[in-house]
């Protein structure tokens, strides 16, 4: 695994989990971001596999 791309896929996980725990549930508390965030980086890395398994 690439650590440049852990990186990233955690920085944009939460910028977009925050975003979205903002703009759907403004009244949520900080736990929800990290979990949209957390959510955001395992689909990324389950599409990744998905991908990279179909080429094979």
């Amino acid at each position: 695994m690439r650590i440049q791309v852990l990186v990233i896929r955690l920085i944009l996980g939460v910028v977009f989990g925050v975003f979205l725990s903002r703009v759907f549930f403004p009244a949520s508390s900080k736990w929800l971001a990290v979990v949209f965030a957390a959510l955001l980086v395992f689909f990324a890395y389950c599409f990744e596999y998905l991908h990279k398994r179909e080429r094979k």
